[in-house]
């Protein structure tokens, strides 16, 4: 191969690397093997080609040593950049191998950058007379290396070797190398990597979105670069993921003068507990607080603190966050803290109900908190805990299951009792049993006591487990502190937009209504027989595929239902109301302004008919025995049923709650209407909740009006003739009457400012207490352990279960193998005949 003048022509086999002069002629028979570099010292740019058919590696370039020695640098980066850019078109990596200090100025005054592959990898004497997995070496003791030197406050190279003792890398290859794989160290890759991982994103989500943004032309980040980034930047908060939480939180106030946080700190300063709620998050309070559901089984954080949302239930009969916290542990000393911290929060307002499990210590601290709160404990995890405990009595008697379901469907109290003395004998209930404990617990969790008792519709705690799996999208069990409530303000904020859209439809659609009747014949009065009602009722609903039926209209109690109710109580209802059409009725008593009715569905026994009562005297009264209303805040199919046959046009405005109707959909400006009106006038102190909603409305007053100088103008002159009138005698009576500020509820328990002089560390140790078990299981009941030995295999060599015959002990048995042996000789035997 010949190469032309000016040019230097390098030949490196796998052994040796050959430089040959540009004016020489040489012949090379075979170069299949051989990577082949041809530098031209004219040329600036440096080009790789690649001969597949031979295997050739060319590449032109300008810059050789004599050229390099002596070269100057304005800084070590930039002779670190030319460097790494020789190397590039030359087919390596190079690293920083060290750098010498003056002895009299104390300064760098010599870099020294090598080829990756220099030297040779010390073992390691920690992991001597270890069985420890070693990674292979890429070191091969390369002399290639650049040094430079301060000189002049300029860098000089005096010191370039360019004599490997390997193979370069091909062009496509040799980006792989880590001082030029640097596309994900670059501050817009490193952004956006931590920027998607605030998002929730995982790492491998987060490569296939920058890699997709990038482009080929810049190289593709890894997965595990992508971790590694990760890694890094979680480094520099440990130790400090409290100081994080608290600067947090602290931005938020800024943006959100409603935004509440409370810490509990230990002696020597660590975390034990933290509480948060913003200020959409105490509005949502404000305006669907009558029950709460409460659950502490969930850890996604790598001090496994548990995490205890405070869950409700919104319009749309979605889940919505009141606040949240992460606790030291499960006592009631930190649940009392955290519920009066809620509690604080919250406007001195406690809950009417509040859905928990059966923990012992919650228990308690709910009624030291919430003294006239309802209590009512999880249906699944009574449900769940019968299974368990009671498994024993099924199997000795085969009508128990029947009967304790009947016992604790009792519609009234003294039926109830009655059942409870009759299995206490009949199936020799011990003292101290579960099931006797359960009973003396009867106040909790028993549906004939809990019949006044409002639980919107929830009876279990899943609403707050389900929220624990919403969580799971945004944090994981490795989350730190500081990244954890950012991650919950993400996951809130998702929450909060499919309220919004569930708004935007309930607001921009209209019903579908089920029923009708004709127009312009009036309804014949019902028949007191209940069987000719029903006829009558199939009558009407045949009525609709008639010719009549094209003149008709829709009842006008569903029309008026229609218009207040979101979309998805609409549907509840609707199913209540098909329902109705299904009723029948008798009278049993009868009055003056009242009438007690038994309603129940055609072909039903009528002891499980409902006892409706009507009273028409003054305002207009119905309810019924089955506590739908008082329970859900919906009318049930008997009430329903009453009022078609009253022939009522309009439901009274008391039998819609507020909190299921489209005007409770979160607004800016105006969170809490008419609060004034919600504390009695002769109170000395109004109420947080009214203090609160109206500091609001001034704040939402000046945000609206800032960017208006007149309405400014106008908002300050109504202040200024309030106080002329009003504020300035108040502000005379309550000179020296500071109080109630120091219990303001916006007053959080930890304030930090940029000068903080505050120590706070994070916690001293994990967190040892009850919760969701590792892995996200849990533990199977006795009843299930049962079931699964019951469809264990049985083997027919030893006939044991949990394997089979393949892999049973007894068959590599010395006596075992010989018979099997003897077994198969005979069946030979046989055939041979």
């Amino acid at each position: 191969m010949e190469s032309s003048s000016g040019s230097s022509l390098i030949f490196c086999d796998r052994n040796n690397i050959h430089a040959l002069d540009g004016g020489a002629n040489h012949n090379q028979k075979s170069v299949q093997d051989d990577s082949v570099f041809e530098i031209d010292d004219q040329n600036d740019e440096c080009e790789f080609k690649w001969a597949a058919e031979d295997n050739i590696f060319l590449s032109n370039t300008r810059e050789g040593g004599t050229l390099i020695l002596g070269r100057l640098f304005a800084s070590k980066d930039e002779a670190y950049d030319f460097y790494n850019h020789y190397a590039l078109n030359h087919g390596f990596g190079i690293r920083v191998n060290g750098h010498t200090k003056s002895r009299t100025i104390k300064e760098i005054i010599r870099w020294q950058f090598v080829c990756n592959k220099e030297g040779f990898k010390s073992k390691d004497k920690r992991q001597m007379g270890k069985d420890v997995k070693s990674h292979r070496g890429t070191r091969t003791g390369c002399k290639a290396k650049m040094e430079i030197a301060l000189r002049n406050d300029e860098w000089v190279v005096d010191k370039f070797e360019d004599e490997h003792n390997h193979i370069p890398t091909t062009p496509s290859k040799v980006m792989k190398h880590r001082s030029h794989n640097k596309f994900h160290r670059t501050p817009i890759v490193r952004n956006l990597v931590y920027e998607l991982n605030q998002k929730g994103l995982k790492p491998a989500a987060i490569t296939k979105v920058v890699n997709a943004m990038s482009g080929s032309h810049k190289g593709d980040i890894t997965s595990k670069q992508c971790t590694d980034l990760l890694r890094k930047e979680k480094k520099n908060h440990v130790g400090r993921e409290c100081y994080g939480i608290i600067k947090h939180f602290h931005e938020k106030t800024k943006s959100d003068g409603s935004h509440y946080f409370a810490m509990d700190l230990a002696p020597d300063g660590s975390l034990r507990s933290v509480f948060w709620a913003d200020g959409r998050s105490r509005s949502a309070y404000a305006q669907f607080g009558d029950v709460l559901v409460f659950d502490v089984t969930y850890r996604t954080n790598h001090f496994k603190l548990p995490f205890a949302p405070l869950v409700g239930v919104n319009h749309h009969r979605q889940s919505i966050l009141f606040g949240a916290a992460l606790l030291e542990d499960e006592t009631e000393e930190t649940f009392a803290w955290l519920f009066e911290q809620f509690l604080k929060c919250m406007f001195e307002k406690p809950p009417l109900t509040i859905i928990t499990d059966q923990d012992g210590a919650m228990k308690k601290a709910i009624k030291r908190i919430f003294p006239h709160t309802r209590h009512r404990f999880c249906a699944w995890h009574i449900n769940k805990h019968v299974i368990e405990h009671l498994h024993s009595f099924c199997v000795r008697f085969d009508d128990f299951e029947e009967t304790y379901t009947k016992w604790q469907k009792r519609n009234t109290i003294e039926e109830f009792e009655l059942d409870w003395e009759i299995i206490k004998q009949k199936y020799s209930i011990g003292k101290g049993s579960w099931l006797e404990n359960m009973y003396n617990q009867r106040y909790y969790w028993v549906k004939v006591y809990l019949n006044d008792c409002f639980t919107a519709g929830m009876t279990t705690s899943g609403r707050s487990e389900s929220m624990n799996s919403y969580f799971d999208g945004y944090v994981n069990s490795n989350t730190m502190l500081n990244d954890f409530v950012k991650q919950y303000d993400k996951a809130v904020e998702a929450r909060r937009i499919k309220e919004e859209e569930e708004d935007f439809y309930s607001m921009e659609s209209h019903a579908v209504l089920l029923t009708s009747y004709p127009i312009g014949k009036a309804l014949p009065n019902l028949p007191s027989n209940g069987l000719d009602c029903s006829s009558y009722i199939v009558h009407s609903l045949s009525m609709q595929s008639t010719p009549f039926a094209k003149k008709k209209t829709s009842y006008p109690i569903e029309e008026q239902v229609a218009r207040l109710y979101t979309r998805n109580l609409f549907e509840i209802f609707k199913l209540e109301w098909r329902k109705s059409f299904d009723c029948i009725h008798q009278k049993s008593n009868k009055g003056i302004n009242f009438v007690e009715y038994l309603v129940g569905k055609h072909g039903v026994d009528v002891k499980h008919w409902r006892t409706v009562n009507y009273e028409s005297c003054g305002e207009l009264s119905v309810k019924c025995a089955c506590c739908k209303f008082e329970m859900e805040g919906i009318l049930c199919k008997h009430i329903l049923y009453i009022v078609r046959k009253k022939y009522l046009e309009v439901i009274p405005d008391r039998y819609f709650l507020p909190r299921w109707t489209i005007t409770a959909r979160y607004k800016d400006n105006n969170m809490v209407k008419n609060s004034s009106t919600r504390y009695e006038q002769d109170e000395i102190v109004a109420p947080p909740l009214t203090l609160w909603s109206i500091q609001r409305k001034f704040n939402t007053a000046l945000e609206v009006s800032r960017k208006s100088p007149s309405d400014l103008q106008l908002l300050e002159s109504l202040l200024d003739s309030y106080i002329d009138n009003v504020g300035n005698k108040k502000l005379i009576d309550n000179v020296g009457e500071d109080v109630e500020t120091q219990n303001n509820p916006n007053t959080p328990l930890v304030f930090v400012n940029d000068q903080c002089l505050m120590t706070i560390r994070d916690p001293a140790s994990l967190a040892k207490n009850k919760g969701r078990p590792p892995l996200s299981t849990r533990f199977e009941s006795g009843l299930e352990l049962a079931a699964k030995a019951k469809r264990q295999k049985t083997c027919r060599t030893c006939q044991k279960k949990g394997h089979n015959s393949s892999s049973c002990a007894m068959r590599k048995h010395p006596t075992m193998v010989d018979m099997r042996l003897g077994v198969a000789k005979q069946r030979l035997m046989r055939e041979v005949v």
